[in-house]
């Protein structure tokens, strides 16, 4: 029952996540994974790499390469991104954003982050709190050590 429970809540947040920027954000309507594609490239840019491996993004994303081209392409064809080859290995394609992207986030990252927050609100800081540390116990098991 945990796991369907875990499961649910995460499709239903990455919907609501997804229906909140499909009406918020100023180019397209972005899907749910085309998100979580800016989102990583959005954390690895404030971590100072401006930049990320095609196959690390999928990583990141449990995605396969194959499905992340199309993705992409669709971001890129929105002016969200651009890929680029690697500086040191040629057969490396490097995804950034744009100043478009960057400039998209700046606006509506704020009305996000209320947005989310308040759902999240629901619960008291100490529940919040016990389910970081919940699911982060989970993740380690599965090997999943990044910080996103």
């Amino acid at each position: 029952m945990l796991m369907i429970s875990l499961l649910r809540v995460g499709a239903l947040l990455d919907k609501e996540l997804t229906d909140y920027l499909s009406h918020h954000a100023p180019v397209g309507k972005p899907t749910g994974p085309q998100i979580g594609i800016l989102r990583v490239l959005h954390y690895y840019r404030e971590q100072g790499q401006d930049g990320v491996a095609l196959s690390e993004i999928g990583e990141h994303l449990a995605v396969s390469k194959a499905n992340m081209t199309g993705m992409v392409d669709r971001l890129e064809r929105d002016g969200l991104v651009v890929r680029e080859m690697d500086a040191k290995d040629r057969r490396i394609k490097r995804v950034r954003l744009t100043p478009k992207a960057l400039e998209m986030h700046k606006r509506i990252k704020p009305a996000i982050i209320a947005h989310i927050g308040g759902l999240m609100n629901t619960l008291t800081q100490a529940e919040q709190d016990a389910l970081l540390v919940s699911l982060g116990k989970l993740r380690q098991a599965l090997g999943d050590m990044r910080l996103m």
